[in-house]
């Protein structure tokens, strides 16, 4: 089966198949159809995710404000530019109507 969405761990800016390769049915909710699978994130790949984390905190903590916020900002101009794409996917893993979904407008 097709996925209709990227069913891989996004891990330190890329994406990547779990270490196990383990992988888990993802079904809507309202309809019991399966939409595909999804990569399962073991410890290992916690592991794996935290200490990107960790590593990438301290530079970010070392960038001024303005930077920050400017990143920040690209990220919400993202987020809005993909507005739809989201709603339709929380609408089908979650089972809810996309209507109303991510409305709000800050």
């Amino acid at each position: 089966m097709a996925s209709q969405f990227e069913n891989r761990l996004f891990i330190n800016g890329e994406f990547r198949t779990s270490k196990s390769g383990k992988t888990f049915d993802m079904i809507n909710p309202a309809t019991t159809e399966k939409l595909g699978d999804v990569y399962e994130a073991g410890a290992d790949d916690v592991d794996i995710a935290v200490a990107a984390a960790s590593q990438d905190f301290e530079s970010w903590s070392e960038l001024p404000a303005a930077t920050r916020s400017q990143w920040l900002n690209r990220l919400a101009d993202k987020l809005a530019e993909n507005v739809e794409e989201m709603a339709r996917l929380e609408a089908l893993t979650m089972g809810k109507p996309v209507d109303g979904e991510f409305s709000a407008n800050y």
